[in-house]
């Protein structure tokens, strides 16, 4: 990355400023997961790597966008040497909350039928994880519902059968957020998020 950052620096106009979005692997362990990712960052290394390609650091977040790590940079003439090394303790501790989330899931088909909320990536690493063991996936998206996701149907919250197990399978506070307006359907259900992550 910090060559492909150096070579923004001449297209820059004078105190332009450089946005990055990458994902946040501390508030969504899955994306560790997605292979074509070449690197994965935290906010520590990430505001170091633009240090080191010659920027100055303005502002990195996690605030302004779930689930995703965002960073302002301006050019400078003095860059820092700073350490651009992954976090390891939050590459573990992603992991674990990942290898928590699958056996928890694991354990749910021998209590009956269930569905997972969503058809991106978190769900379809999940299903895969469990041996495609979901009868179907719930959808918020009008276009996917009624479709089909790994072969199973994509169902609207709306439309999840009574007695129907589902599991949000967002990290905290996204799962628990959307636990709350499934509950709120006035259903029936038995909502299931993965564990907060420590």
């Amino acid at each position: 990355p910090i060559p492909v950052l150096k070579s923004t620096l001449p297209r820059l106009a004078p105190n332009g400023l450089l946005f990055i979005e990458v994902p946040n692997c501390a508030r969504n362990p899955v994306m560790m997961l997605v292979s074509d990712h070449c690197s994965h960052f935290s906010d520590a290394s990430l505001g170091s790597l633009v240090q080191t390609a010659g920027f100055a650091l303005c502002e990195v977040s996690s605030e302004w966008v779930p689930r995703e790590l965002s960073l302002v940079a301006q050019a400078t003439d003095t860059p820092s040497s700073g350490n651009p090394d992954p976090n390891p303790e939050q590459v573990l501790t992603g992991l674990t909350w990942l290898k928590e989330t699958y056996r928890q899931v694991g354990k749910l088909d021998a209590e009956g039928p269930f569905g997972i909320f969503g058809t991106s990536i978190a769900a379809t690493c999940l299903e895969s994880q469990v041996g495609n063991r979901a009868a179907f996936f719930v959808d918020e998206d009008a276009a996917r519902v009624g479709k089909e996701h790994l072969g199973k149907p994509i169902v609207a919250p709306a439309d999840i059968a009574d007695g129907s197990a589902v599991y949000v399978a967002l990290p905290h506070p996204l799962a628990g957020r959307i636990a709350e307006r499934l509950d709120g359907l006035g259903k029936d259900l038995r909502v299931i998020v993965p564990p907060e992550q420590t």
